[in-house]
């Protein structure tokens, strides 16, 4: 059933998210593209040092952090033929910068991960959650599987 022309792939390099780009695949028209995004947000660092002194932060780490990511994002397009270019990492706050790459993108579908939720969890939110409000385009939603 292919469906859409335009599908954004949100997904996390961290955990195997083969499935969700199978299923985005199965939904895409033979002439339609797939963009692979990760968005990844910039935790605030607490400095605890001297009350004037700047915060230490090593560039080179986070570069480094980057550089694996995007390799883990390169790998998985290449096992779906998507072409690299179509492979994107955004810093940002997720669902925020998910809803304007698709909208920036014209996407007709955004295919998300979500995990099962329950207490606490449930009651914060999961970025799949948050997407889909004010998002401008159908949302599929795949359940990630849980390591047994």
């Amino acid at each position: 059933m292919s469906i859409y022309n335009n599908i954004v792939v949100a997904i996390d390099p961290f955990i195997d998210s083969d499935d969700i780009v199978t299923k985005a695949n199965q939904l895409l028209n033979p002439n339609g593209k797939i963009e692979i995004i990760y968005v990844d947000e910039q935790v605030p660092i607490a400095y605890m040092g001297a009350p004037l002194a700047p915060p230490m932060v090593d560039y080179p780490v986070e570069e480094e952090r980057k550089a694996r990511i995007k390799e883990s994002l390169n790998k998985l397009a290449e096992n779906h033929s998507i072409p690299y270019k179509n492979v994107h990492l955004i810093m940002g706050s997720p669902a925020k910068e998910i809803r304007c790459f698709a909208k920036k993108n014209e996407a007709d579908c955004i295919v998300i991960g979500t995990h099962g939720r329950h207490g606490v969890a449930l009651l914060l939110g999961s970025t799949a959650s948050s997407v889909i409000h004010g998002t401008p385009c159908d949302i599929l939603a795949v359940k990630i599987k849980e390591d047994e």
